[in-house]
């Protein structure tokens, strides 16, 4: 089975293709998923940000994920 987080997504944006979405959450973590097939591909996460993400973007190719935070 899997695991469920309980922090909050902040923010979520989509793909240029439009086959792909990522989100940013109150864990500093972003996640990316791919429409196609209703999967998560990836995650990125670091233990030393300790507040969560508030932007998120694409590069105009979609073949880099831009996060930040405040």
């Amino acid at each position: 089975p899997r695991e469920c987080k309980s922090s909050g997504i902040k923010r979520r944006v989509h793909g240029p293709d439009g086959n792909a979405f990522a989100s940013g959450s109150d864990d500093s973590s972003c996640r990316m998923f791919d429409i196609r097939c209703w999967n998560e591909v990836n995650t990125f996460s670091a233990e030393n940000i300790l507040c969560g993400i508030t932007s998120i973007q694409f590069s105009q190719s979609g073949r880099l994920l831009f996060a930040g935070y405040d």
